[in-house]
């Protein structure tokens, strides 16, 4: 099993700190379950496949803002700008308000 499908599973079972101060908690209703493992998943990806860390390690261990502690800083390139821009859009969950 691949790295991001196993952080997923780990993410969907013990959420990482860093997961749900940016998330909010793993929520109990289905549809919104799907909508936190959607995020879940965009997060854990672009963690594993730009910044290359594992699951559970915070990219800014130091940082007070979720997103920051999260993804760490925004990347100059162009392209992997706009994949942080889409990972860290959570305007879909809490009706667009990060849960703190």
């Amino acid at each position: 099993m691949c790295a991001p499908m196993r952080a997923l599973l780990h993410a969907e079972s013990e959420p990482a700190s860093y997961l749900t101060a940016l998330l909010g908690p793993r929520p109990a209703a289905a549809a919104e379950v799907t909508v936190w493992n959607q995020a879940a998943s965009r997060i854990e990806h672009y963690r594993h496949h730009v910044l290359g860390l594992p699951y559970g390690t915070p990219a800014d261990p130091d940082a007070a803002d979720p997103v920051q502690h999260t993804l760490g800083d925004r990347p100059t390139d162009p392209t992997e700008a706009a994949e942080y821009d889409q990972t860290h859009d959570i305007g879909d969950l809490h009706n667009g308000q990060l849960a703190l």
